[in-house]
């Protein structure tokens, strides 16, 4: 299980170092539209980066999971 220590939204990041590094290197190759903070929006809905934000909800489920 993942724990992220953000406690509210204005505390997530919007871009990383990975993709900072990506952007800059699919704008060099020609390619248009690939600003750090889309290439990390495609990370994480890719599952290649995992921040995440777990509720009450969320951690009563998975403990719940956990029992089963």
């Amino acid at each position: 299980m993942l724990v992220s220590s953000y406690k509210a939204l204005e505390d997530y990041p919007a871009t990383s170092k990975v993709s900072d590094a990506l952007s800059k290197d699919l704008k060099k190759r020609g390619f248009k539209f690939v600003g750090s903070t889309i290439i990390y929006a495609f990370l994480q809905a890719a599952g290649l980066s995992m921040i995440t934000a777990l509720t009450a909800i969320d951690v009563k489920r998975s403990s719940i999971a956990i029992k089963r």
